[in-house]
């Protein structure tokens, strides 16, 4: 506005120009659909060696007796949004239910979004109930609790 009142129409120019790219990107990005893939691999899968290695102090953090002795004998899940392995998940199936034993996103992938692609793929192989085991701090717990799971019988949940 300052430059339309002082004659500086370069600058209005510029102004102008740089408005309508945020506009045209900020348009591109909610439009975006990234593609989301939620692999499942053996407990044995180097990948799995591979990405504990790289996130465990991290993933420390929150679980903090978190080890690859423990996923034997467990589901174990991959998240890759577009070509990225973002995280992981670690739980026991009977049926419908999935119980979840790990769930570790890496940082910049802690969004509800990511949670919600999460249910959604577990969803399309047939998982319609998520319950949660015994977390060791509370910030998987809180994340969970946005994510819409509930409190039932002493464990999270979320009808999917």
């Amino acid at each position: 506005i300052y430059a339309i009142c002082v004659p500086t129409w370069p600058v209005v120019v510029l102004n102008a120009c740089l408005i309508s790219i945020n506009f045209v990107q900020t348009v591109r990005q909610l439009k975006k659909r990234e593609t989301v893939t939620l692999l499942r691999v053996g407990e044995n899968d180097p990948t799995v060696k591979h990405l504990f290695g790289v996130w465990e102090k991290d993933a420390q953090k929150y679980y903090p007796d978190l080890n690859l002795e423990e996923i034997n004998g467990k589901e174990v899940h991959i998240l890759y949004v577009e070509e990225e392995a973002v995280g992981f998940l670690v739980g026991t199936r009977n049926g419908e239910l999935f119980s979840l034993s790990t769930l570790y996103l890496i940082p910049s992938h802690r969004t509800v979004a990511t949670g919600e692609r999460i249910f959604a793929a577990l969803r399309e192989e047939g998982v319609h109930i998520l319950t949660s085991c015994e977390f060791y701090t509370k910030a998987p717990h809180r994340y969970l609790r946005r994510m819409g799971f509930e409190v039932r019988d002493g464990l999270l949940a979320k009808q999917i």
